[in-house]
């Protein structure tokens, strides 16, 4: 997830800002760890970042309706 932001960003993973400053960590591994059909959203710099219980994230920008680039966890 953080390497897709970084990637649109055009840094390096450690250039950017904690990810617990826009949620929970623990969380988004209890959610992926017990599966199910739960999603979690959030907003993360300028990005639109929905993780589901499969592990499958989605990083889009902002106002952004496509459906991103999923990638998994």
């Amino acid at each position: 997830m953080l390497t897709s932001v970084a990637d649109r960003e055009g840094t390096d993973v450690l250039s950017l800002p904690p990810l617990y400053e826009a949620v929970d960590p623990d969380a988004l591994e209890q959610l992926v760890a017990f599966g199910g059909v739960a999603e979690i959203s959030f907003t993360y710099l300028d990005y639109d970042i929905s993780v589901d219980g499969d592990g499958d994230v989605r990083v889009r920008t902002l106002g952004d309706s496509s459906d991103g680039n999923p990638v998994r966890l």
